[in-house]
C-alpha cells in the first residue's frame, strides 16, 4: 500500500515538472518585484527577521541597521558550470521628506550560484544610518537591478529621526 502510495505521488511530481519549469521561466519574465522590505535588528533567513518598527531614531547618533529585502520575479540562467547564476545590484538612498537625499550607500553587485533554481531570494545589507541626520521624516528608497534581464524595482520604507 505505501509503495503505491510513493508511487503515485512520484508520478503525480513527474507529470507537474513541465509545468513548474513554466512557471519559472514565466516569473523570469514578469516584473521584478520587492513584496517585503524592513530595517532588522537581526537577519536569520529568508522571511526570518528582527524588524525595527516604527523606524524611530534618535538624534546625533549613528544607528546600526540591516536592510532585508525580499525579492520575486529574478532571472536566473545556467552558467557554463552548470549552476543557476542569478545577478542583482541594489541600492539605498534616504530622502528627506522634501525629496533631497540626505545620505546613501553605494550600488553593490550580488551574485549567486546555486545547483538548483532559486525560487525565494533575499537581500541583507548592513549599514550605519549617520549621526549628522537632522530631526525629521525621512524615506528609505531600496532599488534593486536585475542584471540578466535589465529590471529594475524599487520600495521605501519610512523612518524618523527624533530627539532624544
Amino acid at each position: 500500500r505505501s509503495n503505491v502510495r510513493n508511487g503515485g505521488n512520484q508520478m503525480l511530481s513527474e507529470k507537474i515538472r513541465p509545468l513548474t519549469e513554466m512557471a519559472d521561466r514565466l516569473r523570469g519574465q514578469a516584473e521584478l518585484t520587492l513584496p517585503n522590505a524592513a530595517l532588522c535588528t537581526r537577519v536569520d533567513g529568508y522571511g526570518v527577521y528582527d524588524p525595527i518598527a516604527p523606524a524611530h531614531f534618535s538624534a546625533g547618533r549613528e544607528h546600526p541597521v540591516i536592510v532585508y529585502c525580499e525579492v520575486e520575479n529574478f532571472a536566473s540562467q545556467m552558467n557554463d558550470k552548470k549552476q543557476w547564476e542569478t545577478k542583482l545590484s541594489n541600492e539605498v538612498i534616504l530622502y528627506t521628506e522634501t525629496g533631497l537625499a540626505a545620505w546613501s550607500e553605494k550600488s553593490k553587485s550580488i551574485v549567486d550560484l546555486s545547483r538548483n533554481r532559486r525560487h525565494d531570494f533575499f537581500i541583507v545589507k548592513k549599514t550605519k544610518l549617520p549621526s549628522t541626520l537632522q530631526i525629521g521624516r525621512y524615506i528609505l528608497k531600496i532599488s534593486v537591478t536585475d542584471q540578466q534581464s535589465n529590471r529594475v524595482a524599487e520600495t521605501t520604507i519610512p523612518v524618523q529621526i527624533v530627539a532624544e
